[in-house]
């Protein structure tokens, strides 16, 4: 299902890319511009400053058998992790549960992307940060 939302989601915005290109400069027409990604690689994800785990943690960690999701704005290179790759993704939100409540949290930090999705939302497409 998560697939589908994707694709659905990339697909909406290649079409809206092609009608707003001759006015703004946008992310190449395949790519997705930001999404959720659900906690689905088996590991718990910190929240952090910049793009190592030696940084600063913003938050408490989000825990993947709990449903937990980020939503990825885009993404960049960073420390590799247990020669995971370098990929990080840039967060504006998350969602996470505590104590069976459901709770949604803006938040602004980077995340290890091989441990929230395996990199799925990168290869999905994600826009690379450019600033």
């Amino acid at each position: 299902m998560t697939k589908l939302i994707r694709r659905a989601l990339a697909g909406a915005a290649a079409a809206s890319a092609v009608l707003i290109a001759p006015l703004a400069a946008v992310p190449a027409a395949d790519a997705a511009t930001d999404g959720w990604a659900p906690l689905s690689a088996g590991h718990n994800v910190g929240i952090y400053d910049w793009t190592n785990s030696e940084s600063n943690k913003r938050y408490g960690d989000l825990y993947y058998n709990e449903g937990s999701a980020v939503h990825a704005t885009c993404w960049t290179r960073g420390e590799t992790i247990n020669n995971l790759g370098n990929v990080w993704y840039h967060i504006d939100a998350a969602i996470y549960f505590r104590d069976g409540l459901r709770h949604h949290e803006d938040v602004d930090g980077w995340v290890y992307g091989a441990y929230v999705d395996n990199n799925q939302t990168f290869h999905d497409g994600l826009a690379e940060c450019t600033a």
